[in-house]
């Protein structure tokens, strides 16, 4: 999270000059995954998001932490087009991509593989690349001139597994 927050404080400068919009929000939510190889729970989230318009529409970015009931922790940055409208209370759709990965470490003895085998000792770490179409829809509500709140619901068919997610979430955000 540091990383993606002192990237985001290199980017924004350069960007504010170059794109004609520019949105940084904080999100949190609570959803439910369910899947093939994941045991159906709920789960809370938070994470961050990055939207620049360079022409129309929207490129948003979005970086999110679940801690959810498998080996280890998910780390997730989907990129997507992000299609509002442009009134005062703005209904978007967005659709994109989102990678993934998840560490975790085995430590412990294990038996061999064969009967008289001797047991085998692992100490190690393990990473698993997730990926998968994204979709999101809501509402970006403006309050003050330069904030916003966003109510949204995503939706995330990762793979392996197959696994998916469904996410409502709130944003709150400043627009620069």
């Amino acid at each position: 999270m540091r990383f993606l927050f002192r990237l985001l404080l290199l980017v924004e400068p350069a960007c504010v000059g170059w794109c004609g919009d520019l949105e940084i929000s904080g999100t949190a939510g609570f959803g439910s995954v369910w899947g093939e190889d994941v045991e159906t729970q709920t789960l809370a989230f938070g994470g961050a998001s990055f939207m620049l318009k360079i022409i129309r529409p929207e490129v948003k970015i979005d970086y999110e932490y679940v801690p959810w009931d498998r080996k280890g922790r998910l780390h997730m940055i989907g990129a997507g087009w992000l299609i509002q409208g442009s009134k005062n209370m703005r209904p978007f759709f967005q659709f994109g991509w989102t990678w993934g990965f998840e560490r975790y470490h085995v430590q412990g003895t294990f038996p061999g593989r064969l009967p008289g085998d001797l047991p085998i000792y692992v100490n190690r770490n393990f990473t698993e690349i997730l990926h998968g179409p994204a979709l999101s829809a809501g509402f970006t509500i403006p309050f003050r001139r330069e904030m916003f709140v966003r109510p949204e619901l995503r939706w995330k068919f990762i793979t392996p597994g197959p696994m998916m997610m469904l996410l409502p979430a709130v944003s709150f955000g400043w627009r620069l």
